[in-house]
């Protein structure tokens, strides 16, 4: 069996230069995760909880007007996983068809933006998604290739269905008054393919170099990303 926590802090960057917007979220959060291994039956669990600070600021132009509206506002997030995987060790392969679920949850305080007569008012609004992935992982080791240090070959094939609030809304009025309005985000696809691949090159037995790509990929929605880090265990 396996137990343990993670904590951490991200800071994200918003910047839309043609629109004359930015804003920035810092988010810091704390995990608990197990796993257990019942031969070759992997099960694991774990949830998250976060909050966040969130500031905008927009540019409103257009013919005869001109303004600038900021709004500062908290939220949190929350998530809860498990999943069940099966591992099957061939030669120089493993491979784990696995299936697993989650529930996520995010809360959004009210807000009121400074500025003038384009400045909004929000309402507090709560988001839930759940997910359920079935897949397929890959692992090869792969000895002596580059330095004569060990490479391991990381890879996921995998389905993922979503239901719950799939499209993010957000009830708005102008601050100085008026009608409410319910404005929608862009849509999650309740079906998508999910990839993942990446490699790790083990420059010490403690230390790892990593490059890896995630990927969804949906009949409206696409998303991708790359990612590098070096990992110190001790």
């Amino acid at each position: 069996m396996r137990v343990g926590a993670a904590a951490g802090y991200t800071d994200t960057a918003l910047d839309i230069p043609l629109r004359g917007s930015s804003g920035t979220v810092e988010t810091g959060f704390g995990s608990v995760y197990a796993g257990i291994g019942l031969g070759a039956l992997d099960l694991r669990v774990g949830g998250l909880y976060g909050v966040g600070d969130t500031e905008t600021r927009r540019g409103v132009a257009f013919a005869g007007f001109r303004d600038t509206a900021r709004a500062a506002y908290g939220g949190s997030v929350a998530q809860g996983f498990g999943e069940v995987g099966y591992r099957m060790d061939l030669d120089g392969l493993t491979l784990e068809p696995f299936a697993g679920g989650a529930v996520i949850t995010v809360a959004q305080d009210a807000f009121a933006e400074s500025g003038g007569a384009a400045a909004l008012r929000g309402a507090a609004r709560d988001t839930t998604l759940a997910t359920a992935t079935v897949g397929v992982r890959m692992e090869a080791r792969i000895d002596g290739l580059v330095g004569g240090l060990p490479l391991l070959l990381r890879g996921l094939l995998g389905y993922r269905a979503a239901f719950g609030d799939m499209t993010p809304a957000a009830l708005l009025a102008f601050d100085a008054g008026g009608v409410q309005a319910l404005t929608r985000g862009a849509p999650i696809d309740r079906g998508a393919l999910v990839l993942e691949a990446g490699l790790s090159w083990i420059v010490l037995p403690a230390t790892t170099l990593g490059l890896s790509y995630a990927g969804q990929v949906g009949a409206r929605v696409q998303d991708h990303g790359a990612r590098g880090n070096l990992t110190y265990r001790f």
